[in-house]
């Protein structure tokens, strides 16, 4: 994953067109930023704060790349996230770049947590569903009207139902980290329970 800040908003010095990869920083604004050369690359949203006091209202936003700093000084790789390289070149205005939460982070987060969720590729946890959160045990039951989860049994009759024979360390987990009363609904609204085998 990304490198991450809280309120890493820094001001950019000069104006750049939409080829430019080097790009200069307000004296001191560079600490603020990650070193892409200790802790990676990660993503910045261009935009022109003079016009556009929120990078979302700017219509000629663009999220970069940043995969070099020295002190001040950023290299970047333009046109990320499916934003078009622009000119960042209005003169009188002001411009930043803003470490933000970005589609990416959210698609990262998921993708580093796809396994607690799903089941996939770790020996600790049961996959009970695909990535599209189809089932793939057929011993378990899901009845979608009494949002009833069945484990060996095809009618549930209880929120969690299981019928022996199954592990007695059995751990049940929901993304939210509700009460085993609520299992059922959190796994037929988000899919996203998981058993797990303790020990």
């Amino acid at each position: 994953m990304d490198p991450v800040r809280n309120i890493a908003v820094v001001r950019v010095s000069g104006y750049y067109n939409n080829v430019d990869t080097v790009i200069t920083l307000t004296t001191g604004d560079g600490a603020k930023l990650p070193d892409p050369s200790v802790e990676g690359a990660y993503n910045l949203v261009w935009y022109n704060y003079t016009m556009y006091r929120e990078p979302a209202f700017d219509p000629a936003y663009e999220i970069v790349r940043c995969i070099g700093r020295s002190s001040d000084t950023i290299t970047v790789v333009r046109a990320q996230e499916g934003t078009s390289a622009q000119n960042h070149d209005i003169e009188g205005c002001t411009y930043r770049m803003v470490l933000a939460v970005t589609k990416k982070t959210i698609d990262d987060i998921v993708l580093a947590l796809g396994d607690k969720f799903w089941g996939n590729g770790s020996p600790d946890y049961v996959p009970l569903f695909t990535s599209t959160k189809q089932l793939v045990n057929s011993n378990i039951k899901v009845n979608t009207t009494s949002s009833m989860v069945g484990i060996n049994t095809s009618s549930p009759s209880a929120v969690v139902d299981v019928v022996p024979p199954l592990s007695s360390n059995v751990v049940f987990r929901t993304r939210s980290l509700q009460s085993i009363a609520s299992l059922g609904s959190e796994l037929v609204s988000n899919g996203s329970f998981s058993l797990q085998f303790a020990g």
